[in-house]
């Protein structure tokens, strides 16, 4: 636990530095195109259409029938919030090893990286979100108190994405196949973080075993905040609630502690 709160601290007292960064991200992962950062929007909307063509249109996808929330408002909210976390995954596993100059330089702790990409990723995150707001009061469904509950969820997606950021940056040193690895896991768990369907369609038992997985928790909160009538602490979320944390927890523990014991051997293994 030491450990976890001293990478914490780390974070809190470099937060400028961690800002800088991640503007100077954004600008250079975007140098070279004529519509810069725009593609940040661009790249996902594409994919936000596809993904309507073949499950809202073409095999009639429900959203929530319950809720009379058409397919494209409640697909946009959970896509908005997949295409983040798991840019934000994938960008924070190789955000140590993509810097091996600035690592054997830098005068701040190696643990901000991949919250820089965090950061990074949070444009796009942002300008999703708002159009998926927008297409929600188009669509006419009435905003509740329960958007209040957006800011715990963006918390908890935060304090995931970091124990991740912290966990499988410090993996991917030290095993040079972890991302290849990971790139396929996600393909995965896209499918089992009900984006784009809803699991209340399968079984039961299998629905039950996908509600387990952390990124469906944030992605139906997300929903929830927006969409539903459903409080985390309600009778049906509280038991997911709770292993959600234990799971956050965990990793950043295990994360943490990992992370502190080999970064000082870090250029070695790069």
């Amino acid at each position: 636990m030491k450990e976890l709160f001293e990478i914490i601290k780390e974070h809190l007292s470099h937060m400028g530095i961690i800002m800088r960064l991640a503007r100077y991200e954004d600008k250079a992962n975007n140098q070279g195109n004529y519509l810069g950062m725009l593609w940040q929007f661009l790249n996902p909307a594409f994919q936000v259409g596809t993904y309507y063509l073949v499950f809202g249109l073409g095999l009639k996808s429900n959203g929530d029938p319950e809720a009379g929330v058409p397919y494209i408002v409640w697909m946009l909210f959970g896509l908005s919030t997949w295409f983040f976390m798991n840019g934000s995954f994938m960008a924070g596993i190789s955000s140590i090893t993509s810097k091996v100059a600035m690592v054997s330089k830098m005068k701040f702790p190696i643990s901000i990286l991949p919250t820089v990409r965090y950061v990074s990723e949070l444009t796009s995150f942002w300008a999703m979100m708002a159009i998926s707001f927008v297409s929600m009061l188009v669509a006419g469904v009435p905003i509740t108190t329960h958007i209040l509950q957006f800011f715990y969820y963006f918390f908890a997606m935060t304090a995931l994405m970091f124990v991740f950021g912290i966990f499988n940056a410090t993996i991917n040193v030290l095993i040079p196949d972890y991302k290849m690895l990971m790139t396929s896991v996600m393909r995965l768990l896209f499918w089992a973080s009900g984006a784009i369907w809803n699991i209340s369609q399968l079984p039961p038992k299998i629905a039950d075993v996908i509600k387990l997985n952390p990124f469906f928790y944030v992605v139906n909160g997300m929903r929830d905040s927006f969409l539903s009538q459903s409080w985390f602490w309600s009778a049906d979320r509280i038991q997911y609630t709770i292993m959600f944390w234990a799971f956050v927890v965990g990793l950043g523990l295990v994360g943490s502690h990992l992370h502190m014991k080999f970064r000082s051997r870090f250029i070695d293994f790069i």
